[in-house]
């Protein structure tokens, strides 16, 4: 309790502190992504502020008819999808490579900073294993089948580019 009413006030105070600078910003027309509230950028504050409301929720936790195979295979994607970040983050330090999937690239852009890779890498891991964890049962057999061969077909094209593993 201590620590929430801690976390509150130095989020009441970066919030308070940043609204004057963000509709100065607004005004002029460019809001940039870096924004610095205090000590705290606008990024980092919204991230704090995500990992404070998902503390303990519930709808983290497995549903009922979670079975074993089903942690195996979302493990199995989940360690998959951080190797698929990292060499994501390689991307700027390797010549002549961009980013070339559809529907990362316009939220990262083609030659992506590493901390852009690893936080699109870490929304991909929540929504998938939101999207498994909401599937009918009967139905995670395909998605897993599916979903774990692609994104093992991406990591070893990654590391003919040269990406590493």
């Amino acid at each position: 309790m201590l620590v929430e009413l801690i976390v509150g006030s130095v989020i009441g105070k970066a919030v308070s502190e940043g609204y004057d600078k963000i509709t100065a910003h607004l005004k002029d027309g460019a809001l940039p992504q870096n924004l610095i509230i205090g000590r705290v950028t606008v990024r980092r504050l919204l991230l704090l502020t995500s990992a404070i409301l998902l503390n303990g929720c519930a709808v983290l936790a497995p549903p009922d008819d979670w079975s074993e195979n089903d942690t195996k295979y979302e493990m199995m994607w989940q360690v998959l999808n951080v190797i698929d970040s990292r060499q994501t983050g390689r991307i700027t330090q390797t010549y002549n490579v961009y980013e070339s999937n559809w529907m990362t690239r316009p939220l990262i852009g083609p030659r992506p900073s590493a901390r852009d890779a690893y936080q699109i890498g870490a929304a991909y891991a929540l929504s998938h294993y939101l999207m498994t964890k909401y599937m009918p049962a009967k139905l995670r057999p395909y998605w897993h089948g599916s979903m774990i061969p692609a994104k093992y077909l991406v990591i070893q094209r990654n590391h003919e580019l040269g990406l590493g593993y």
